[in-house]
């Protein structure tokens, strides 16, 4: 499998603290100072509707609109509907006969979608010559920060903050199938830490309200799922993460690490005893892009097409304690695939014990020998923000 093109679309970057009430003005600055942002995000100033930046992001991608097979939706604003919300995004695009459906995982919802969509391009023979066009469309809703009725109440004020720190944004990634089986995904999962909450959605459903001249058809608010957690569990998902990058790391020293947009303090102490080509961070000048995170800083870097032999993988993180990281090498060619199982090289687990003993043996190491070396982050380029924005 591999990516044919990536297209996105963003609302007008606001700066953070604007749009901060004056009650929690200065606890707001504390997160901001602790999570290293975000300083800036973007939003829906001009009043655009999920489908109007569903319309910019596929722009330059209509040569594909017959040829593809099927849709995923991966948002992390959607409501359990009947048809789903993909099918809808489907009918507006005009894209017809394409299986339709919504995988959602929060935050990491590209990720299981890819995954999704390589499993059905190796075993589907309807889509030999088809693509895959996976939606993703961050769509904040104006209720989703409630100011806290008290400002000694904690968990209210830090739920008020991460509330604001989610951007408008879409992306659409179209995929076909390929001999690249560099691809690897993953996943680790705790709901546990996970509290449900209802959040009222974008209202896509007004734009397909049927017409008639006998009744009138109003459109009555709908209401979702969506998974706001008590804890992302970074501590007990931090050693898995180093653990795999522990077991790849060759692989991890050539590649461009993305990681999602979330605190990125949190990214830079996970790791800062490692050594990657380029770690990527843009938390602190977009906001969080919730299932946008990947598909977005892609295109940002690399424009609407990844480069030939480009290591890549991303870590991502979401709500009920739910991990997930996918690495691959765009447009390898791995050859025609053997009626015999391909043969993987075996990768002992890495003990917990072991694990802590090479990384405290490593942080020794780099603090000693490597006081002045200079990490190799990439962060967000404002001139990326001009290009990025469809005219």
């Amino acid at each position: 499998m591999d990516i044919v093109q990536i297209g996105s679309a963003r609302a007008d970057p606001v700066k953070f603290m604007d749009l901060v009430d004056s009650s929690q003005t200065k606890r707001c600055q504390r997160y901001v100072e602790k999570c290293n942002g975000p300083t800036e995000l973007f939003i829906n100033k001009q009043k655009k509707s999920a489908l109007d930046y569903l319309s910019e992001a596929f722009k330059g991608m209509e040569q594909y609109k017959d040829k593809i097979g099927m849709i995923i939706d991966s948002s992390t604003t959607r409501g359990f509907t009947e048809p789903s919300q993909c099918s809808l995004y489907a009918m507006h695009l005009g894209i017809r006969y394409a299986a339709c459906f919504d995988v959602v995982e929060a935050c990491n919802g590209w990720v299981r979608a890819a995954e999704t969509a390589y499993y059905y391009l190796n075993c589907r023979e309807e889509l030999e010559d088809k693509y895959v066009l996976i939606i993703n469309n961050e769509y904040p809703p104006e209720t989703r920060a409630v100011v806290p009725k008290s400002p000694d109440d904690y968990q209210a004020c830090a739920s008020y903050y991460v509330g604001l720190t989610f951007s408008t944004v879409c992306t659409v990634t179209l995929l076909k199938k390929s001999n690249n089986r560099s691809w690897r995904f993953f996943n680790s999962s705790d709901t546990i830490y996970a509290s449900h909450i209802n959040i009222p959605l974008p209202g896509l459903a007004k734009d397909f309200c049927p017409t008639s001249k006998e009744y009138s058809v109003y459109f009555t608010e709908c209401y979702g799922q969506f998974c706001l957690p008590r804890f992302h569990a970074m501590e007990e998902k931090g050693l898995e993460v180093l653990a795999y990058v522990e077991k790849r790391k060759e692989f991890f020293e050539d590649a461009n690490v993305i990681c999602h947009t979330y605190t990125k303090k949190v990214w830079e102490e996970l790791f800062q005893f490692n050594k990657f080509k380029k770690l990527s961070l843009y938390f602190n000048e977009t906001g969080n892009l919730g299932s946008c995170s990947f598909p977005y800083i892609a295109k940002d870097q690399y424009g609407t097409t990844l480069p030939k032999g480009e290591h890549i993988a991303f870590m991502g993180t979401a709500a009920g304690g739910s991990g997930s990281i996918v690495t691959f090498v765009h447009e390898q060619d791995d050859g025609p695939l053997d009626s015999q199982y391909p043969k993987v090289k075996k990768v002992e687990p890495i003990g917990r014990k072991l694990l802590l003993l090479k990384l405290g043996f490593r942080a020794l190491f780099k603090k000693i020998l490597c006081q002045k070396k200079k990490r190799n982050y990439k962060s967000y380029s404002p001139q990326g923000a001009v290009d990025q924005k469809t005219e």
